[in-house]
């Protein structure tokens, strides 16, 4: 039966769970999830980035390979592990325009099949002599925030960023003309270096995003606190209350609750008896990623909207806000566009009404600039 809120600051948050699922091989479909420990074996072969070499069919440009169990997609004959060491920003953007006309022209390959490739992009430009400004210029959205992830994941724990994240946060906004995705996709990077390079001080991390405001704050304290939760000596093997519990701020406990479910994902937990330990302070934001777990989880969208109306009647809201914000993310990220949604409200049943609000409201948020 089974498959492997209402505010801009909640991406930030399903943005990182997601990475994380993919990482630990569960959703493909989420940014960022294949491991490239051992090389793929190729499943199939159409085509290549070669300008010279005369293909120019248009129904696939990509190498498919597959990884353990998910896929990611070689370009030519490049694949993740295969990028060269030290790339000059100039090389990256090239390599990434290329990257991005195949996605272009082909509606068969998506910006998450290049998510990977382009993570080790930005790695390979960060770990050459390069100046801030220069490190975001190859950068403008393709791949779904790959190449900004992975250069400042490398970026932060090699620099001190004393001063320099309200600058990082304004590069963010302005080198992805202010688009909503490739923002959001590059502040909540930020909050992954400022992490990285806290070590341990994760109290610390949090205070270093503080200097910015609204959207900005909250996607950077997102991308602070995945970091820890990716780490195995905080993850699952840590109590999660005691980790959200030593927050005192209720943005940062929030945020903390409303990602715990990756971690409970992690550790074996299934999501119908997690909701039910959803409690205290952040219970709603609980059982908002509950919901969005449920997305995943389940098959059909019916099943996701029984588990919502068996809560308690505050906890449904939320329940339904998770769920129908997947859904919209997972069809968008595949390249379907907004006007072409089919609505998964009608499986709502009773919650339809509280449904078609929460929809109308993610698709606002997913639409804007």
């Amino acid at each position: 039966m089974r498959q492997e809120t209402n505010k801009l600051n909640k991406i930030s948050f399903w943005r990182s769970a997601c990475t994380l699922v993919a990482v630990l091989g569960v959703l493909a479909g989420c940014a960022g999830g294949s491991s490239i420990a051992e090389k793929p074996e190729v499943v199939s072969t159409t085509g290549g980035l070669d300008e010279d070499s005369g293909n120019d069919s248009e129904e696939s440009f990509g190498r498919v390979v597959e990884i353990g169990p998910n896929q990611t997609t070689c370009f030519e004959n490049l694949c993740p592990e295969d990028i060269p060491e030290n790339l000059k920003p100039e090389e990256a953007a090239n390599l990434l325009g290329k990257i991005g006309d195949q996605l272009n022209q082909n509606r068969g390959l998506r910006p998450i099949d290049c998510h990977v490739i382009a993570h080790e992009i930005g790695k390979s430009v960060a770990r050459g002599d390069v100046d801030l400004e220069d490190l975001f210029m190859p950068y403008d959205g393709v791949c779904n925030g790959g190449y900004i992830h992975g250069a400042l994941q490398v970026y932060g724990p090699s620099h001190d960023l004393s001063g320099k994240i309200e600058t990082m946060a304004k590069l963010c906004i302005e080198k992805s003309n202010n688009k909503y995705y490739p923002r959001v996709d590059c502040l909540h990077g930020l909050g992954h270096a400022v992490g990285k390079n806290a070590g341990d001080n994760v109290i610390g991390a949090l205070k270093a995003c503080e200097p910015l405001i609204g959207e900005s704050k909250q996607e950077c304290i997102g991308g602070v606190l995945m970091e820890y939760y990716e780490r195995p000596d905080i993850g699952a093997s840590r109590d999660v209350e005691v980790f959200c519990g030593q927050f005192q701020e209720e943005e940062h406990i929030s945020e903390c609750q409303r990602a715990r479910w990756a971690l409970a994902l992690k550790a074996g937990e299934e999501v119908d008896s997690y909701i039910k330990n959803c409690s205290g302070k952040g219970r709603l934001q609980c059982v908002e990623g509950a919901g969005y777990w449920a997305a995943i989880e389940y098959q059909n969208p019916e099943e996701v909207f029984d588990l919502c109306r068996g809560l308690a009647t505050e906890m449904q809201e939320p329940c339904t806000d998770g769920a129908v914000h997947r859904y919209i993310e997972s069809r968008t990220s595949d390249g379907t566009r907004l006007e072409e949604l089919i609505s998964v409200c009608p499986e709502a049943g009773n919650l339809e009404n509280i449904c078609r609000e929460i929809e109308n409201r993610w698709l606002k948020v997913f639409g804007g600039n």
